[in-house]
């Protein structure tokens, strides 16, 4: 062997390693480009001092979380919408009654931005039925699916606060 054929070897040698560190260094940056934009949705609850009892889901991640369900459940059991509002339902359910609320339920497909924020849930004028709501809202828990851009990660939110 001479040394024309060493340096052939060598080369050769040189080559695939470069190609085996670029495709190494192609799978880290797919890895970081998806957790990059990666979604964590969270609700939180306020009470406020006037009375009032607020729902509010927020996307606290570093991308857009696309909606894939959203659902309530009390007590485990899941509340079924029969047309009044799956919010109206969880609310008869809790046994609270008639209350002054505004809400607003995520679809399917929606997207939220980073650091948007949704009221779900803002009832209002309690009076003197603030405390017996507050300890019926604590039994309800909110359930949301939902995956990044990339559509390959299924996340789920579970709880009220």
């Amino acid at each position: 062997m001479d040394s024309s054929d060493v340096i052939a070897v060598c080369a050769a040698f040189i080559a695939l390693s470069a190609t085996g560190v670029s495709i190494w260094q192609g799978y880290l940056n797919r890895v970081h480009f998806r957790l990059s934009v990666r979604p964590h949705v969270t609700v939180h609850w306020n009470n406020t001092s006037d009375g009032r009892s607020i729902f509010t889901m927020f996307n606290n991640g570093l991308g857009p979380a696309i909606i894939r369900s959203f659902s309530i459940e009390i007590n485990g059991q899941e509340i079924k919408d029969s047309g009044s509002g799956i919010i109206y339902e969880a609310l008869k359910s809790l046994g609270v009654g008639a209350l002054e609320c505004k809400s607003f339920v995520p679809s399917e497909g929606e997207a939220y931005a980073v650091n948007s924020q949704l009221v779900l849930m803002d009832l209002y004028d309690l009076g003197e039925k603030h405390e017996k709501v507050k300890a019926a809202l604590a039994l309800m828990k909110f359930k949301i699916a939902y995956t990044s851009i990339y559509n390959e990660n299924n996340f789920l939110y579970r709880g009220n606060c």
